[in-house]
């Protein structure tokens, strides 16, 4: 039967072809007959039949259903907690090969900060001004460098800005743009490509090397960095934040926990939090507003533990009503390349 796309469409079929066919078959009784008969002339359709009880308990026994994910972890702790062979740690050091980097860090916050600004967004009057700047393609692209803004603000409180980046997705990008080449300010143009795994990376798997899953040893305070820190006290600095001890625990536990026999690994419920998060969960170290809106599967961990300093609060996006937010001369050249809004259309 051919398609049918409205209702006009489907009352000229049955005009052009239901009706003729139904005279027909009122003007000739045979073929009527003849027609019930090749309609219901068949056997009965099979009773319809539920799923069973039985057969969804019979389900949940299978191997990697009996049992919860957190009832295989205690089962084969002791086998988590074997010290990782050379070929493992070169595993887990080469999924860590990214993250001491400034611009995988950026990344992450400017996630964050990309939900922050779609809330904002929608919280503002419909025709205003500036839900219109955020509105569309060109939204995007001022909520990139209004992400970057905060970033650098928040950065600049914590002592690791880099002056040498650029503004990530313009308009008109530029080579410093591209955040995979991205250094830290500590770091020379003129350095040699270091080793991998990266040094700083090295060091922070060898801290966990004697520590059994799930444990954690808080590092000293720190506040920011100082001007005049060394390139080792600001790496030092770096791998005892929480993002990245956290991404170090995740992928440390990760590979330990693929060692468990797949049928053996337990059933994860959807709404379980991951082990990690339990863990640090446990240890009072996790903090709630570390869960992005919207996408709370990935959390973009803070900078600071609860025992340092209050971590840079959050940047005030109010100023983006008045057109007093404080930008650098390179973010507003990157806001005023892209054309203005669409003015509203006429009532």
């Amino acid at each position: 039967m051919p398609p049918y796309f409205d209702s006009t469409h489907l009352r000229s079929a049955i005009t052009a072809r239901a009706l003729p066919a139904l005279e027909m078959l009122a003007e000739n009784p045979n073929r009527l007959e003849r027609s019930l008969d090749h309609r219901f002339e068949r056997d009965d359709p099979p009773p319809y039949m539920s799923s069973s009880e039985s057969e969804e308990e019979e389900a949940l026994r299978h191997p990697v259903l009996m049992h919860s994910r957190k009832t295989a972890l205690e089962k084969f702790r002791d086998l988590l907690n074997q010290p990782f062979t050379e070929f493992e740690r070169g595993v887990v050091l080469s999924d860590l090969r990214q993250a001491d980097r400034p611009g995988y860090r950026f990344r992450s916050e400017a996630r964050l900060e990309s939900e922050r600004l779609n809330t904002f967004f929608f919280s503002q009057p419909h025709g205003s001004r500036t839900r219109a700047s955020l509105e569309g393609e060109k939204g995007k692209q001022r909520t990139a460098v209004i992400a970057r803004r905060n970033i650098r603000k928040r950065w600049q409180r914590l002592g690791v800005w880099n002056p040498e980046w650029g503004i990530p997705n313009r308009v008109n990008s530029q080579d410093k743009d591209y955040i995979e080449d991205w250094k830290w300010n500590w770091e020379s143009e003129a350095d040699p490509p270091p080793p991998q795994p990266r040094p700083p990376v090295a060091r922070a798997m060898q801290l966990r090397e004697n520590l059994s899953v799930g444990e954690h040893v808080a590092p000293p305070p720190r506040s920011h960095l100082q001007d005049d820190a060394s390139a080792a006290e600001a790496e030092s600095f770096i791998i005892s934040r929480p993002w990245f001890m956290f991404k170090v625990e995740l992928a440390d536990f990760e590979y330990r926990e693929s060692r468990i026999p797949w049928q053996q690994r337990g059933r994860v419920d959807s709404e379980e939090e991951h082990p990690v998060i339990q863990w640090w969960k446990e240890r009072g170290d996790w903090e709630e507003d570390w869960y992005v809106p919207g996408d709370r599967g990935r959390p973009v961990v803070g900078w600071k533990w609860r025992h340092e300093s209050p971590s840079p609060g959050p940047e005030d996006l109010s100023p983006l009503i008045t057109d007093e937010m404080d930008f650098t001369p390179s973010e507003v050249d990157a806001l005023e390349a892209i054309p203005p809004p669409s003015p509203p259309p006429d009532p």
